[in-house]
């Protein structure tokens, strides 16, 4: 038991050590895909909330000049 702990544990640590380097090497792809679509649906809804307001107002404008 006292020779399979350290075993155990240096196993451990380099398995987290492979993960967090996989990690880190992946991540700022993922991360910058990621934050390019949430960048992209956020002007999008941006896109569609002014043009949304563009329609209210031409529609108001209309009933005005229907009446």
């Amino acid at each position: 038991m006292l020779f399979v702990f350290p075993v155990v544990i240096s196993l451990y640590a380099a398995a987290v050590h492979f993960l967090g380097a996989f990690i880190v090497r992946i991540s700022p792809r993922w991360l910058v895909r990621i934050f390019a679509i949430k960048l992209w649906t956020t002007e999008f809804d941006k896109g569609r909330a002014v043009n949304r307001i563009a329609l209210q107002a031409e529609d108001k404008l209309n009933k005005r000049f229907d009446r």
